[in-house]
């Protein structure tokens, strides 16, 4: 039975006019995933947050990053990172750094219009880039290299979208590494922590998820966007960043140790260079998704999976001795490197940016992952989040970089340079779907919508092709459950 809550959200969105209680878009839309929730509103306005899952970027801000490796960066001891701070970009090495960093290449406000609704927004408190450590100190965005701008800048552009899109709820993740829990900022000043979490609470004033009113796992779409509570935020070091448990401002925020961060088995995180278990097992995980969610709302906690990939440890290696000796044995190291992803017949192509790795990863993980759990009606979590997220919402997994074409390590000629998945498409037809399994859906509304989804996946279906020296495979590996192309 519905809860009073989700028939209070009915009454209140029939009254209201900007949001359409029929669908109205059709399937060449191009602003439809900017305003999804509102489009989808038929269906999804009595559902709980926790009963959706929500499409994400990995290292959200990285497609605006500095030349400067942060001071207190992720990954590196702090003495490393100060040294490699004070030297900028000396020999090119943060230039070289930048591109083994950035996973993204469109701006937060081009992702949010793609359909982005989770944000893995990272942070540090450092000096700005291109000056030294003993400068004022703020708070940049950072994946080992900082960002160009201040955080609050990002924030901003942030709060100037949600405004403009009035019916969408957005999650936003603040952490330093993707830490769930307590101690991510060690060295900074408690001080500058609290500050910087009410300039957020002040930032998005009127417009932020109340923890004291409702808790997260029994929230209504409807009822959050019909009195305005759009942003959910969760914080790692909450105590530090909210300076207190039971303070006025620690309501808009939970705790990051409630976030059940998923990146895959340990012994192959990220699936590149062990295909052929990490496929299998992401499958297995997503049979249990269903169970997984349901045990995790229960305490209230949020089921977040990474389909992001991190390259083997060649890749980094043998990309520096190539990039910084190319005149010492190249050819000997690009095929090292190739040979670190164990991709049959993919044996001279060291791809040289992160990015690069990012599209390879979306081509075997990302959507085989999710066209899986579609063709055989398995589980999401309740927010997934990657790499390379392209315009209409797609995942890229052809070979050209964006928004730079001809960057990338000069990867070996393809057909399928700008081929992308249709990432926020599909997770949206899996929040219909599990909507309308509801005996009070509505039917009409759910028959139109997931044919109208459906057409929209099939603009940019699950595809894979033969082209193994850019390491893209049409039967590798082997499926744990066989795919078609719709």
């Amino acid at each position: 039975m519905r809860s009073i809550s989700g028939f209070v959200a009915l009454l209140l969105l029939a009254a209201t006019p900007c949001i359409a209680l029929v669908p109205t878009s059709d399937a060449n839309d191009s602003s439809f995933l900017e305003n999804w929730m509102q489009n989808l509103m038929p269906v999804l306005k009595t559902s709980k947050l926790s009963d959706l899952c929500l499409p994400g970027t990995h290292d959200t801000m990285t497609y605006d990053l500095s030349t400067t490796v942060s001071d207190d960066a992720n990954d590196l001891p702090p003495q490393v990172s100060w040294w490699l701070h004070e030297l900028k970009d000396f020999a090119g090495m943060a230039a070289f750094v930048r591109q083994l960093s950035k996973t993204q290449g469109l701006n937060i406000t081009e992702q949010l219009n793609a359909g982005i609704r989770f944000i893995d927004f990272r942070v540090v408190y450092t000096s700005p880039p291109n000056e030294s450590s003993t400068a004022q100190h703020d708070w940049y965005c950072l994946h080992l290299v900082q960002s160009r701008q201040p955080a609050l800048v990002y924030l901003k552009a942030i709060r100037d979208w949600m405004v403009a899109h009035p019916n969408e709820i957005v999650y936003m993740w603040v952490s330093r590494h993707g830490s769930t829990c307590n101690t991510t900022y060690p060295d900074t000043p408690p001080q500058a922590m609290t500050d910087f979490y009410n300039n957020i609470t002040s930032m998005f004033s009127g417009m932020l998820f109340d923890r004291s009113l409702q808790s997260w796992n029994e929230s209504v779409v409807g009822d959050l966007v019909a009195t305005n509570q759009r942003l959910v935020l969760w914080a790692s070091d909450y105590y530090q960043f909210t300076g207190s448990t039971v303070g006025a401002g620690a309501r808009f925020s939970m705790d990051g140790c409630t976030i059940d961060n998923q990146l895959g088995p340990k012994d192959h995180r990220g699936g590149l260079s062990h295909l052929t278990v990490a496929v299998p097992d992401l499958v297995d995980e997503l049979k249990d998704a269903r169970a997984r969610v349901a045990n995790d709302t229960t305490y209230n906690y949020m089921y977040l999976r990474s389909l992001a990939g991190s390259p083997p440890h060649e890749q980094m290696l043998e990309s520096v001795l190539i990039h910084f000796l190319p005149f010492i044995d190249k050819s000997k190291n690009e095929a090292t490197c190739a040979a670190g992803y164990n991709i049959p017949n993919m044996t001279s192509w060291c791809p040289a940016y992160l990015q690069a790795s990012s599209q390879l990863t979306n081509y075997y993980m990302a959507q085989i992952g999710l066209e899986t759990a579609i063709q055989y009606d398995l589980g999401l979590p309740n927010a997934i989040y990657l790499d390379a997220v392209d315009r209409g919402g797609l995942v890229r997994t052809g070979t050209e970089l964006f928004p730079e074409p001809g960057t990338g390590g000069n990867p070996p000629p393809s057909t399928h340079k700008t081929t992308g998945y249709a990432y926020v498409d599909t997770v949206l037809y899996y929040n219909v779907r599990e909507a309308c399994k509801s005996a009070a859906a509505n039917d009409a509304a759910c028959d139109s919508l997931l044919a109208l989804l459906a057409s929209r996946r099939k603009m940019n279906p699950y595809q894979r092709w033969d082209n193994p020296a850019a390491g893209r495979l049409s039967t590798f590996p082997p499926l744990p459950l066989p795919l078609s192309s719709r």
